[in-house]
C-alpha cells in the first residue's frame, strides 16, 4: 500500500496548535483529512488555510499524505519522525493496511465528519477516566463519551461509548459481534455493575448504508430492549472498505 508522500525537511518552528495537532488528533484518530482538520481546528477559516497547514507539515517531515479514495481525496497520517520526536506509540506512524485504513476513517467521520461529534477517547484517556473499567480481558481503545442518545425509549445521559466500524461485513457478523462485545462486559464486574446494568453503555455501529443500518437495527431489536445501541451510516466509507468475502477473519484492530 501507498505508505505516502512525506519529506525529511527539519528546521520548522511549531506553535502550540502544531503540537496539539500532531500529539492529540493524530494519535486519537490515527488519520485525518482536510476536511476533518477544517471542522475541528479552522472552523472559521478558509479551507486554503488547513491546505497550507497540511503542506507545512507534510515538508517538514510529520506528517505523510495518500490517496483515500482516489487521487483527489487525500488523507494524513504521522510519520515515524513524528512519533520519535514526540515520543509516540511507533504504531502512529506506520502505513496502514487497507482494513485499519477502512476503520481509522469510519471512526474520524463517526466523530468529526457527521451531523453530530463525538468525543473519541484516546487510550491512556480512557485509562484515567474509567479506571475501574480497565482490564487485560479488554482492549482500551475505540471509546467514546456520548450524551445525546435519545431512541427506543432510552433517555439522554452521560455514556460510555465502544465505535465499531462496519468494514463491508455481513449484517450477522455485525450483529454477533454486538452481542459479543455486551455479553463480555456483562460478564465483568466493574464493568457489569457500574455501567451495564445502569444503562450507561452504548454499542455504535458505523455502517455503509440506510438499508444495511435498517437491517442491522431490525436484527438488534431484542437486544435494544436492554440497552442503548446507536447505528449510523457513513455512506462515503464505502469507498474506503476492502473488498473481502464474507466469512474472511480479521486480523486488524476492532474484530
Amino acid at each position: 500500500m501507498n505508505s505516502g508522500k512525506q519529506s525529511s525537511t527539519s528546521g520548522v518552528r511549531l506553535t502550540v496548535r502544531d503540537r496539539e495537532i500532531l500529539t492529540r488528533h493524530f494519535p486519537t484518530y490515527r488519520i485525518t483529512t482536510h476536511e476533518a482538520l477544517h471542522l475541528t481546528r479552522w472552523p472559521q477559516a478558509e479551507i486554503d488555510a488547513v491546505k497550507k497547514w497540511t503542506l507545512r507539515m507534510r515538508d517538514a517531515g510529520y506528517i505523510a499524505e495518500a490517496p483515500l479514495w482516489s487521487d483527489a481525496t487525500s488523507y494524513f497520517r504521522l510519520t515515524p519522525k513524528a512519533t520519535e520526536e514526540f515520543r509516540l506509540p511507533p504504531i502512529y506512524g506506520r502505513p496502514l493496511s487497507p482494513t485499519q485504513l477502512a476503520r481509522a476513517y469510519g471512526v474520524l467521520s463517526f466523530c468529526v465528519l457527521g451531523p453530530k461529534s463525538f468525543r473519541k477517547l484516546l487510550p491512556a484517556e480512557f485509562r484515567k477516566e474509567f479506571p475501574p473499567l480497565v482490564s487485560n480481558r479488554f482492549e482500551d481503545d475505540y471509546y467514546y463519551l456520548d450524551i445525546d442518545f435519545q431512541e427506543d425509549g432510552w433517555p439522554k445521559a452521560r455514556r460510555i461509548g465502544y465505535i465499531y466500524v462496519d468494514a463491508g461485513k455481513r449484517v450477522q457478523d455485525v450483529v454477533q459481534r454486538c452481542r459479543k462485545v455486551i455479553a463480555q462486559r456483562q460478564l465483568d464486574n466493574a464493568w457489569h455493575h457500574g455501567i451495564i446494568r445502569k444503562h450507561l453503555f452504548i454499542y455504535a455501529v458505523v455502517t455503509l448504508s440506510t438499508n444495511k443500518r435498517e437491517q442491522i437495527l431490525e436484527d438488534l431489536s431484542l437486544d435494544r430492549r436492554k440497552g442503548p445501541i446507536r447505528v449510523e451510516v457513513r455512506e462515503d466509507l464505502r469507498h474506503v472498505c476492502p473488498t473481502q468475502k464474507p466469512s474472511a477473519p480479521e486480523n486488524d484492530d476492532n474484530p
